[in-house]
């Protein structure tokens, strides 16, 4: 008999055990509550990460009350329960992480069978791991979902490698340092890979004659530059005997007089630039000749008529400016005198 109770209690453990791994994230896809206690744990996020973790859980409730309670240790944050799929909520419990340990619970009433949602959200407030324990009473029933329909959750790996390690925050934790490499494996990796002998022995030699080679095609186009001018230049020049004295001063006659002497064309043309005026006289023979300006608002009035059918006519050259505020007309002339009115006493403003 006292074996069979050891039995029983050890395999309510592991099933209370098997129920803290299974924990979704996902609201579509909650983890189905097979018995009336659960384990929930949820790890320290690093320093400054403002993250919470929330995990999803349902199960069914019958006609009548449903109690909860719920132990927590180190932990800071809600349990919620709502009605599926309405999402009506039907409680909220808040916990404060203030107290190492904190123990509550929550009675809810059903008028039908329903199937309800069970939401941890939270974080631990320190560095150790938060856990909760939720155990259910009265009219509480086992979720009927199948935990098969449940997808598998994505993981995401990283396939970069790097020697800094940084948390979630991204503070850089560590700094592995690189391996070196051995002697051994520099002197390896630094030795050439082996070659035909014969086939760079015949490379170096290829080189050799051709280096030669562009160094007399780039010589022999320099000797040709420096000598066709030369030649060209002794071919051009007259010969001794065309040159005489006579022709001599013919040629240093006419380009002295090409030289001093100017064309009659060109000497027309200064004539004619000279007797027409410049710009510097066209303003002082303007001015004399140019009309005064006329003002835009010359034969333009304002006209103000009263209610009593009189009125008040004046040009639009002596008017600075005119508005209206708190009900009075203001006229100020650029005289110096201002005129004010009543707006009660006046019918209509108008600039003709």
């Amino acid at each position: 008999m006292v074996i069979g109770i050891r039995f029983l209690i050890v395999l309510s453990l592991l099933i209370a055990a098997g129920s803290t791994y299974a924990q979704s994230s996902d609201q579509m896809f909650p983890t189905p509550i097979r018995t009336s206690e659960i384990a929930s744990s949820i790890k320290a996020r690093a320093i400054g990460d403002p993250r919470v973790t929330t995990y999803y859980y349902t199960f069914e409730g019958q006609q009548g009350d449903v109690f909860i309670n719920v132990q927590s240790k180190n932990f800071s944050g809600d349990v919620d329960v709502y009605v599926v799929p309405s999402q009506q909520p039907l409680t909220k419990i808040v916990i404060y992480g203030d107290q190492p340990e904190a123990e509550t619970g929550r009675v809810i009433y059903l008028r039908k069978p329903e199937r309800l949602l069970l939401r941890i959200q939270g974080r631990s407030p320190g560095d150790d791991d938060a856990s909760l324990r939720i155990k259910f009473a009265g009219s509480f029933s086992a979720s009927t979902l199948n935990e098969g329909d449940t997808p598998a959750v994505p993981k995401v790996e990283s396939s970069v490698d790097s020697n800094v390690r940084v948390n979630s925050v991204g503070t850089i934790l560590e700094v592995i340092p690189k391996a070196t490499p051995s002697p051994d494996s520099a002197r390896l990796s630094e030795t050439p890979e082996p070659h035909d002998p014969r086939g760079s022995v015949a490379e170096e030699k290829v080189d050799k004659r051709e280096a030669p080679k562009v160094e007399a095609d780039q010589a022999t186009p320099a000797q040709v530059v420096v000598t066709d001018p030369v030649v060209e230049g002794k071919k051009e020049d007259p010969p001794k005997s065309a040159v005489t004295p006579r022709n001599r001063n013919r040629r240093r006659a006419s380009t002295t007089t090409a030289k001093v002497v100017p064309p009659a064309e060109t000497r027309d043309e200064k004539k004619e630039d000279a007797e027409q005026p410049t710009d510097e006289n066209l303003p002082s023979m303007t001015t004399k000749d140019k009309a005064p300006k006329v003002d835009p608002m010359a034969g333009i009035n304002l006209v103000i008529y009263f209610k009593d059918g009189s009125r008040i006519d004046r040009p639009m050259t002596e008017v600075q400016r005119f508005s209206v505020e708190r009900a009075v007309l203001t006229v100020i002339s650029k005289n110096g005198t201002i005129g004010r009115y009543n707006m009660t006493e006046v019918s209509r403003v108008s600039i003709e």
